[in-house]
């Protein structure tokens, strides 16, 4: 999802850079989900 929400805003702005902050973004939220999980186990 992170992959398309960057592509969007590539899209508006030319700018491809957004597409691997949102990439970058989107990893870290699931490695913490991920790690949240772990916990509650």
């Amino acid at each position: 999802m992170s992959t398309a929400i960057g592509a969007t805003i590539f899209a508006l702005t030319n700018d491809p850079v957004w597409i691997g902050v949102c990439v970058a973004l989107g990893a870290a939220i699931g490695s913490a989900r991920a790690d949240s999980n772990k916990e509650k186990s």
